[in-house]
């Protein structure tokens, strides 16, 4: 399950093998602490509906892609928030280029930094700073968790 493409289902399994001591799921839990990049299905013209700072949940509709004999869907397969669109609005794109870059939930960060407390790593203090550092949206609860966590991490590696 730490291979399903579905970034959902491998998130779930990282965090599911924390709790049996088992550090597998490792870079999917770190990973769920970095924006997320959120790929266009097909080729054609990108219409945007999101803006900067909007609020996204795992199948929320972000754009269409416009082709030349039907109209496709971009869905969220992540929970986030919008930083910002990777392509203008009506322009063209491939697919597999990146139409939108989305932070990682609070709910995701909040897990993340649990799971790290346990299984985190020295090189990981970096990505619990930035995900909790400043510029970013987290609720006070998240920023707790993310104290303990370095705490915990930089006490394991004395």
């Amino acid at each position: 399950m730490l291979h399903d493409p579905e970034p959902m289902v491998r998130r779930n399994a990282a965090l599911s093998l924390v709790r049996f001591q088992d550090d597998a799921g490792h870079d999917e839990v770190v990973s769920m602490l970095r924006p997320t990049p959120i790929p266009s299905p097909a080729t054609g013209t990108l219409k945007l509906r999101l803006k900067p700072d909007d609020t996204v949940d795992v199948d929320t509709l972000l754009a269409h892609i416009e082709g030349p004999s039907s109209t496709l869907e971009v869905r969220s397969n992540v929970p986030g928030r919008v930083v910002k669109a990777m392509a203008a609005d009506g322009a063209a794109v491939q697919q597999g280029d990146p139409v939108y870059l989305l932070d990682p939930s609070d709910d995701e960060v909040f897990e993340a930094l649990r799971a790290l407390y346990l299984i985190g790593r020295p090189e990981d203090l970096a990505d619990v700073t930035a995900a909790t550092g400043p510029g970013t949206v987290v609720s006070t609860r998240v920023q707790q968790q993310a104290s303990l966590t370095a705490e915990s991490i930089r006490g394991r590696n004395r």
